[in-house]
């Protein structure tokens, strides 16, 4: 195999996060380049229409067939999937964004080679104390693949049982709290999130979604009509970053 069919991509957990072998303490992983058989993939309208479009490529481009995708933080994904777009079509990203202040729908570029890191704190204890009620929470973060199952979870209560409420916040919350005060019963834990209220649950996961490793995928916007400057969130890894 020529060393110029793949590269070493850093991922930002560094591999600190993962008990499985070969992501553990990983902090790059071997990536394939893109080629047009990967572009098959992302024109494909099967997949484009099983929603699976990103994984079967993200398979397709990982090295190690012995990494499931799923199991990857969803901040890794990430950093490999932005790694084969700037690599594999230019650094260059356009997207459309709408201001805030105006409304106007205008055009943006970023480049991809510039997207810094957020690593882990390396003061991190995984533990949080409740604003509200005090107890001490010990969390984790989920991976892409539980993310997804909680997608998939909430789309067949809305088909099958016809619930109309998305309780993704309390599924989120069940997959990431570990214990409290102590207590790793799952039992013990789903009560405590039922009765859980929504000061603390917002703490927890703002908390969580601070501190977990990821792109900086962050840009300061400024509107070309209105002249309003404000510094917008991640821009989102979808099928459309692909041709833009």
């Amino acid at each position: 195999m020529s060393e110029k069919e793949f590269d070493m991509v850093g991922i930002p957990s560094a591999g600190l996060l993962y008990d499985h072998p070969e992501l553990k303490n990983k902090e790059a992983l071997e990536v394939f380049y893109m080629t047009t058989r990967h572009e098959d993939i992302l024109t494909s309208p099967n997949l484009m229409a099983s929603g699976e479009v990103l994984d079967v490529l993200l398979k397709s481009i990982m090295v190690n067939k012995k990494i499931d995708v799923h199991n990857l933080l969803p901040g890794d994904r990430d950093a490999i999937l932005v790694w084969a777009r700037a690599t594999g079509f230019g650094a260059d990203y356009t997207f459309s964004i709408k201001c805030p202040a105006c409304g106007s729908v205008q055009e943006d570029t970023m480049n991809l080679n510039e997207i810094g890191i957020i690593s882990l704190d390396e003061n991190e204890t995984f533990e949080f104390k409740m604003p509200l009620s005090g107890k001490i929470v010990k969390f984790g973060f989920i991976t892409y693949g539980q993310q997804k199952e909680i997608s998939d979870t909430i789309a067949r209560k809305k088909k099958k049982l016809k619930v109309k409420i998305d309780d993704r916040t309390t599924l989120t919350l069940l997959q990431s709290i570990k214990a409290v005060d102590g207590d790793s019963e799952p039992d013990s834990i789903r009560k405590f999130v039922n009765k859980m209220r929504p000061g603390d649950s917002r703490a927890l996961l703002k908390h969580t979604a601070d501190k977990e490793p990821r792109l900086d995928m962050s840009y300061d916007f400024e509107c070309a009509e209105c002249s309003h400057i404000e510094r917008e969130s991640s821009v989102p890894v979808t099928v459309s970053f692909w041709w833009n």
